[in-house]
This record gives structure tokens, sequence and C-alpha cells, in this order.
């Protein structure tokens, strides 16, 4: 559960971001401030000086925060906003978000994940690039979360991945690992399994992505 207090003590642990007003409703708390850093990327300094608007559910990490500029927009041809009211960011598939902030869910590393973006962003906006690579939008965007993830190519592949996953327990950690790497399944991707089956937060996501993708259990 989510208190003013505790995201207060948040953006004390960070040095990149500053809380300037915090708006307390029934189910989310409504933050204004201020993220002012620079970067070093790619051999040269970025410079990010954004107002941000944080909308922060009482529920977090169940739900996760939705990230967008305050007052006016100065990011713009960016794909990563979303065409909604807001411009909402997108920073990521759920699961690419709740597996960087696992396993402690700690506000200030969601902060980092928003720093990120912003420098991702400004580097786009010199060289139209993504210097930390680019992820589609929805589906799509699902697909290729967990194609990464697991290394495989095809919905059929991740469907064969979701079968071990769930059906052969620790048959599988002597045998050669699925991915053609070589190495034994308990050395390669056994521990990104693991990962999943160990945390609550990734294996709702994953389940209803799976779902999403047509993949069954």
């Amino acid at each position: 559960m989510k208190t003013v207090e505790n995201i207060q003590k948040s953006f004390e642990k960070v040095e990149f971001a500053s809380l300037k007003s915090c708006e307390e409703k029934q189910d989310e708390i409504i933050l204004s401030c201020n993220f002012i850093f620079s970067q070093d990327i790619s051999d040269q300094t970025l410079t990010v000086d954004k107002k941000i608007k944080i909308c922060v559910y009482k529920d977090y990490p169940i739900r996760l925060p939705k990230v967008y500029e305050d007052g006016e927009k100065t990011i713009k041809h960016y794909r990563h906003i979303y065409n909604d009211e807001n411009n909402t960011f997108c920073l990521g598939t759920d699961f690419d978000i709740y597996e960087r902030l696992a396993p402690l869910y700690k506000f200030d590393m969601f902060l980092s994940i928003i720093a990120w973006f912003l420098v991702d962003e400004a580097y786009y906006s010199i060289h139209r690039d993504f210097p930390m690579g680019d992820r589609s939008h929805f589906q799509v965007g699902i697909k290729e979360t967990y194609f990464e993830y697991f290394s495989v190519n095809s919905l059929h592949d991740l469907q064969i991945v979701v079968e071990h996953l769930y059906n052969t327990g620790n048959r599988m950690n002597n045998k050669l690992c699925y991915c053609g790497s070589g190495r034994k399944f308990k050395n390669c991707h056994k521990g990104k399994f693991d990962r999943i089956l160990n945390n609550a937060y990734l294996k709702r996501v994953f389940n209803e992505d799976l779902e999403r993708l047509g993949v069954t259990q």
C-alpha cells in the first residue's frame, strides 16, 4: 500500500527527481515532480529537464502507475507516447516493468524507469534512434517481450516453453536447454522460469499475456 509518506521517502533516495506536490484521492495519489539530470550515453551527455505527473495507485505494485508530462507537452513525434488525453508514457510492457522492478518493487526503482525513458526520448529527439533498443506496442510488443525473454522466434515455440514451464518441474534440469545454447537447462533458462513461477506479479502478468496471445497453459 502506497502512502504519501513512503512516496516522499522514495524521492529522497534519488538525485534525478524532486517531488513538488501530492494530491491524495480515494484510490490514487497524483504526484507533480521535476526530473532534472544529465546522463552520459553513446559518448555524449544528454540533459533532461521535464515536469512530470505520476498517478500512483494506492495498491502499487498490483497496479502500475501512469506517467505523463505535467502541463505543456514538450515531447512530440515520439512513438512511445500513447494517443490518449494525457499522452501517457509507454514505459514498456507490464512484464518488462515488473521484471525490472523485481524482486522488491520499490517506488524509487520505478522512478529510475521513468528517468531512463526520458533519456531514451532525449537521445531519439537528436538521432532518431533508440540507444537501448525498441519495443512495439500492444500485442506485438507482448510477443517481442517473451520471444526475447525465452529466446524463441514464434508462438509455437512459446507454446512449447509454456508447457515446459508448467508441466516438467525439475525433470529438464540436466537436459540440454531448449534454446540451443548447448548448456544444461539448469545452467541456462531455468533461472528465468523460476523467476516467473516464484514471483506473484510476474506470474499474474505472464498468464494474462498468454491469454491475450492465445497460448494455452
